[in-house]
């Protein structure tokens, strides 16, 4: 073999390794994207109801994770937790949610015992049990998730709250994000189509969903769209709608990695 083809077979073997660690790290280190499912759910005082830890979609593999998810205790009552098949079928786990009555949160720790193995999304980790106390607007938050892999943190981890409607559509008010979040929708009621005004504090990817009076998501108007910190303005026409849509009152729900915001619309398709 000359020089210049042992140079040529270098420079092959170069490229096919960093193309398999290319793919192997966007396999492991992709990131994590969890979320409180159903994002929006809808009860009526003293009914029960289930939400979940789920993982979005496939990314990053782990072994554990760690969380404490936050409540208005006097809005909603923790019932129970349960483990759920992400982490309850590859082998034997701890699971630990220490008891809590009348807390305001709830700690869950959970940890993959046989060694080396590991799971990702999608799937959900783990469930809680609810019961609607009175009519409001309850959201149930991450205060913090973490996940690790072999001892290590998992980085790039995106995580989405849920809110609860107790009481209907006549109980929802507007709900303000925390740190200045903005979204205004015009018109209001809308006929044609929907205008939705944004004000962003930092750049980053936004979810913008369309809920229906019992909670049940009707449009998906944007998924993971990324926008630059400022105002921006997204138009919607009635033709971005799904055809069965019918007249009444709806929720917009806009998301950022770290806020809620939501806004009720009269819809006049």
């Amino acid at each position: 073999m000359t020089t210049s083809e042992k140079k040529y077979q270098l420079i092959r073997f170069a490229s096919a390794f960093t193309l398999c660690l290319l793919i192997w790290s966007t396999s492991v280190y992709g990131g994590i994207s969890v979320s409180i499912s159903p994002g929006t759910t809808s009860v009526q005082p003293n009914d029960e109801f289930t939400v979940y830890l789920s993982i979005d979609e496939a990314g990053s593999e782990f072994d554990s994770y760690e969380t404490v998810i936050e409540y208005d205790e006097t809005l909603i009552e923790l019932l129970s937790a349960s483990q759920e098949a992400l982490m309850l079928d590859p082998c034997g786990n701890t699971w630990w949610v220490p008891p809590t009555p009348g807390a305001d949160s709830a700690f869950i720790s959970h940890v993959l015992l046989c060694g080396g193995l590991t799971v990702t999304g999608p799937g959900n980790l783990s469930s809680l049990t609810f019961r609607a106390l009175q009519n409001a607007n309850a959201e149930i938050t991450f205060d913090y998730i973490y996940f690790w892999i072999a001892g290590e943190l998992v980085p790039d981890i995106v995580s989405h709250d849920g809110l609860v409607i107790i009481g209907g559509a006549g109980a929802v008010n507007d709900i303000d994000g925390f740190t200045g979040l903005k979204l205004d929708v015009s018109p209001n009621p809308a006929q044609s189509g929907l205008r939705l005004t944004m004000d962003m504090q930092e750049r980053g990817a936004i979810d913008l969903t369309l809920y229906d009076p019992a909670g049940r998501k009707v449009s998906a108007l944007a998924q993971g769209r990324f926008l630059e910190a400022g105002q921006h303005e997204l138009a919607f026409h009635s033709r971005d709608l799904p055809a069965h849509i019918s007249q009444g009152l709806y929720f917009v729900v806009l998301r950022t990695k770290t806020e809620q915001i939501v806004r009720k619309v009269m819809l006049i398709p």
